[in-house]
């Protein structure tokens, strides 16, 4: 089975997140403005929002874990 990682990178601007290989490749990036009005809570439902789709794109794929 084919092994990923998800980075998330959380600036002040913007949200991204990436799915990669073990050696470093690409597969998948999206990115997101950050929005902080709904507060912390609200940046972090982002997150898990943008990881979930991520997770279903490569569901036939093994995660090896995420990075934040």
């Amino acid at each position: 089975m084919d092994v990923y990682s998800i980075g998330v990178d959380l600036g002040g601007t913007n949200l991204r997140v990436a799915a990669m290989t073990p050696e470093g490749e690409i597969l998948e990036k999206l990115s997101h403005t950050t929005t902080y009005e709904h507060g912390p809570v609200g940046v972090v439902d982002d997150m898990v929002s943008i990881i979930r789709q991520i997770r279903k794109d490569f569901s036939g794929r093994e995660l090896a874990g995420v990075g934040i």
